[in-house]
């Protein structure tokens, strides 16, 4: 399977690994400074997955421009997501992940060369 057929399919990946992992685990944050449950870090994989679609889209459609890049330090402290529903990020994950191999699977490779700023 190439490259980019496992970015695809990596959702599966993870959709398994939290499908193993019992329910009443899923919002346990461990007494760590500043740590975080794993459907925190499963919805902030979500959330970077979305922004990343957005700056993709962006290197093409906007050569040389500056890309939005989140703040994670602002967004942990801003958006606590521990009543999100975590079945809902993943069908998300999912779908992001196809739509970006659909919008990048027959891209040309010239699009990507220099296109990036941030």
């Amino acid at each position: 399977m190439a490259d980019l057929e496992k970015y695809r399919e990596g959702y599966q990946d993870i959709k398994n690994i939290v499908r193993s992992i019992p329910e009443s685990l899923l919002d346990f944050i461990p007494a760590y400074e500043n740590a975080w449950s794993i459907q925190e870090h499963i919805i902030h994989l979500v959330d970077s997955e979305t922004n990343g679609l957005v700056r993709l889209k962006s290197i093409i459609a906007q050569p040389g421009s500056d890309c939005y890049v989140m703040d994670e330090d602002i967004w942990t402290k801003n958006i606590r997501r521990k009543n999100e529903d975590i079945n809902k990020y993943l069908e998300l994950f999912k779908s992001i992940r196809e739509i970006a191999y659909d919008f990048i699977k027959d891209e040309s490779q010239e699009n990507w060369k220099g296109q990036y700023n941030g």
